[in-house]
């Protein structure tokens, strides 16, 4: 891929056959970035074939992507992800210029299960792109919600942002009224754009809401600020915004099944509703993490 040395350069995307050419399941599919001084991001979604039922949300097709300072890891242990036979790989690159001209040759590696993993996780969005940042606004907040419908597992969070984001955090607010505070992130870095993992998996119940609220520095005082003059708005290149938190998640079966995440150590106890008592303990279980982020649940580092 050649990158231009200057001007605006959109989302490319390129469909590729998968080298797999049976039904298999992924324990890991990573992304290694070639020129990263060029590659915003890149991402990899699954284009099934017409007689497969994925049985999941509409459009929750994503695969794995990545974005500067993410570290790649293996899906976390137990869980796995299916590519059917006959699935295409679609890519989306997007690339900002940098004054000459430059390549690019991003791979992508898939790593195979021996056999089928007891959970499929998805990666999930909570997002929202209607709002307005003003010329020179030190904090313009933001917030998305989304309500998951089923018992769901959780897994990983990853805020994402451009380069006038500053703070992010994310939040459960449980059908019995109370919230939970899961991940803060009280200095975002575009540079920086790391997934955090909680160390055991948490347990939410069907109604569950996540809640994202976020900062935006449009000020002289960020360093990173593109132009502090312009209203800002969502948009896909860098000196534009979005508001995005991932979420790697898992709905919990139903019936039988739905055992094994009430006997299962990764999977930790199923919930049982909890007060300000519970969130301080929580809290207490902290241990090590990165510098810039806290969260009420304990996290570990990962990366291949």
């Amino acid at each position: 891929m050649t990158i231009p040395a200057t001007g605006v350069v959109e989302y490319i995307t390129n469909i590729v056959e998968s080298p797999i050419k049976e039904d298999a399941w992924l324990s890991a599919a990573v992304i290694r970035p070639d020129n990263k001084k060029v590659l915003h991001h890149a991402i990899v979604y699954l284009d099934f074939p017409e007689n497969y039922k994925s049985g999941r949300e509409a459009n929750n097709n994503w695969l794995t992507g990545w974005a500067p300072g993410y570290r790649m890891a293996a899906f976390p242990e137990g869980t796995g992800k299916f590519l059917p036979k006959g699935t295409k790989l679609r890519w989306q690159l997007h690339y900002t210029t940098m004054g000459s001209e430059q390549t690019d040759r991003t791979e992508l590696g898939l790593y195979l299960l021996k056999e089928k993993p007891s959970i499929e996780i998805d990666i999930r969005g909570v997002w929202n792109s209607d709002f307005t940042i003003a010329p020179g606004e030190r904090d313009s907040r933001t917030l998305a919600i989304k309500e998951f419908p089923h018992d769901t597992m959780l897994y990983e969070l990853n805020p994402h942002m451009h380069k006038r984001g500053s703070w992010f955090r994310f939040e459960a607010l449980y059908p019995d009224g109370h919230f939970e505070t899961l991940l803060s992130v009280p200095k975002y870095d575009f540079n920086w754009q790391t997934g955090y993992r909680l160390a055991e998996p948490k347990r939410l119940p069907a109604g569950t809401r996540f809640l994202c609220t976020g900062g935006f520095d449009n000020s002289k005082q960020n360093p990173s600020n593109p132009d502090p003059k312009k209203e800002v708005r969502w948009g896909d290149q860098s000196w534009e915004e979005m508001f995005i938190g991932f979420v790697t998640v898992a709905e919990v079966p139903h019936a039988s099944s739905r055992r094994h995440y009430n006997s299962c150590h990764c999977c930790g106890p199923p919930f049982a509703g909890s007060g300000s008592s519970q969130r301080k303990s929580a809290a207490d279980s902290m241990h090590e993490q990165p510098a810039n982020a806290r969260t009420g649940l304990p996290l570990v580092r990962h990366g291949l």
